[in-house]
């Protein structure tokens, strides 16, 4: 083992520093992917109209990795009951089942730092027949990288829910 050149020695150093670098790579990789956004729905208010019911719902969204976020979509899912799903028109105008209804995709992702957390205000509106059952609802939140995140769900009937203020000047008809 002894008689080995220097050629030899600089061949199986760089064989394990190679090796060292490959597992470097691997370390950061999954660090930089194993992120973790918690998503939470802080409040949960209705305003009335004559035929409608507005449910105002804000979203927290936290980063709580260590790096940089990119928030890209969100999605809803709001049903009667847990297990009731959508039915949405296609493109070709034929109906499908969706579990997941698209709230909003954002053409430049929203970023967040480590520790940074925004709120997301969205309007629901219900008729007045359908504000008397009982709705399951949720959020998920896509992030750049292709990993998804939900908020925890929550049954609410519409009608019982608190009266948020009234804002000067929007009225809902």
């Amino acid at each position: 083992m002894l008689d080995l050149s220097l050629a030899d020695w600089l061949g199986i150093g760089g064989f394990f520093l190679s090796l060292f670098s490959i597992g470097l790579s691997f370390y950061f990789e999954n660090r930089r992917t194993k992120g973790k956004i918690k998503v939470k729905i802080k409040s949960l208010q209705k305003r009335t109209a004559k035929e409608n019911c507005v449910v105002m719902c804000q979203i927290e969204i936290v980063n709580s990795s260590l790096e940089k976020r990119y928030i890209k979509s969100i999605f809803q899912h709001n049903s009667r009951g847990r297990f009731g799903l959508y039915f949405i028109k296609t493109e070709k105008n034929q109906n499908q089942i969706k579990k997941w209804c698209q709230k909003e995709e954002f053409s430049k992702p929203i970023a967040l730092d480590r520790g940074e957390l925004t709120l997301l205000s969205y309007e629901l509106f219900y008729k007045s027949e359908w504000s008397r059952n009982k709705v399951y609802f949720k959020f998920l939140v896509n992030d750049s990288l292709g990993k998804k995140y939900q908020s925890s769900g929550i049954y609410f009937i519409p009608n019982q829910l608190p009266e948020a203020p009234l804002k000067p000047g929007v009225m809902y008809l």
